[in-house]
């Protein structure tokens, strides 16, 4: 399943598209004092990060932006549940 992020570079917004390798694993849990929670047990996993400038030509992603992608897609992924 393929997931969309973006990243500013210069002032450009881009998109980014990776693919989810592993999905995550969470629950929901009920605590008498808290009511009911969704408990994350372990985050997914996403691999083939992919962005390209207007030219069409491919991006190589600093670690910075890796992490600002990774934390939009995880994000997007348990916004689905």
């Amino acid at each position: 399943m393929s997931y969309t992020a973006y990243i500013t570079r210069d002032g450009i917004e881009y998109e980014v598209s990776a693919e989810l390798y592993e999905g995550g694993l969470g629950y929901l849990d009920s605590w008498k004092d808290t009511g009911r929670n969704f408990e994350i047990e372990k985050d997914p996993i996403f691999h083939n990060f992919y962005v390209e400038d207007r030219d069409g030509v491919e991006l190589i992603l600093t670690s910075q932006e890796l992490t600002l992608v990774n934390g939009q897609l995880i994000d997007r992924f348990w916004g689905n549940f």
